[in-house]
């Protein structure tokens, strides 16, 4: 398994439960800071539950009750979740879920993947640097990427997508002095681009800013 984040570490966990033997290559080191995807929709929250973590994962989580759309020229429209969606950092919910996953025996190895190996036209491997920048080299029966949008897996593959014609920027950090949001994500809408509150808890929230690309240069 190429990537520890949410998707390769749920992956793990699942195979080793299922009794294979799993080895996890990972870069980072947790808990690591990460302010993208700190909102876990209805969708995530259950597929939480289904791997046992969800109790866990709630533990240490903000309840959201809905969004709050404020478009521009137009009014205020509150949407109420119908089912449970919850915030919480990527920091902490890495960890609990790579945790988890070395909790049910998977294997984790610190080190950069770079290049897959290959048994004729089949994978059998991957090769990385480790953390002192030595070259190594691991054979598997199977190798799964979930290395993220820049996937060394997919791309040696041949399997990467084109980008989409509108290339968009994101900028977004913990802040603290927006107040009581009520467990609403507040989403301000542009014609273009959007700026949202996250309420991670009763003082801070994740904020992000999206806009096109191009106008980065206006």
């Amino acid at each position: 398994m190429v990537g520890g984040g949410p998707a390769g570490s749920a992956t793990a966990l699942r195979l080793a439960r299922a009794g294979v033997d799993v080895v996890l290559v990972e870069r980072a080191r947790f808990p690591r800071r990460k302010v993208c995807g700190e909102y876990q929709n209805s969708g995530s929250v259950e597929a939480l539950d289904r791997l046992g973590l969800l109790e866990r994962v709630r533990a240490v989580s903000q309840t959201l009750r809905g969004i709050r759309l404020v478009p521009v020229h137009a009014p205020l429209v509150e949407l109420a979740f119908t089912r449970t969606a919850l915030a919480c950092e990527r920091a902490t919910l890495d960890a609990l879920v790579l945790d988890a996953a070395i909790e049910a025996g998977v294997q984790v190895v610190r080190g950069r993947a770079e290049a897959l190996l290959y048994d004729g036209p089949r994978v059998a491997g991957i090769a990385y640097r480790d953390e002192s920048g030595e070259p190594q080299t691991i054979r598997a029966a199977y190798v799964a990427g979930a290395d993220g949008a820049g996937s060394m897996v997919a791309r040696k593959l041949g399997l990467t997508l084109p980008l989409g014609r509108t290339r968009r920027f994101a900028v977004g950090g913990h802040y603290r002095g927006f107040g009581d949001l009520e467990g609403f994500i507040e989403m301000y809408v542009g014609d273009d681009g959007y700026f949202a509150i996250n309420p991670l808890d009763a003082d801070r929230a994740n904020v992000m800013v999206v806009v096109p690309h191009a106008a980065l240069g206006h």
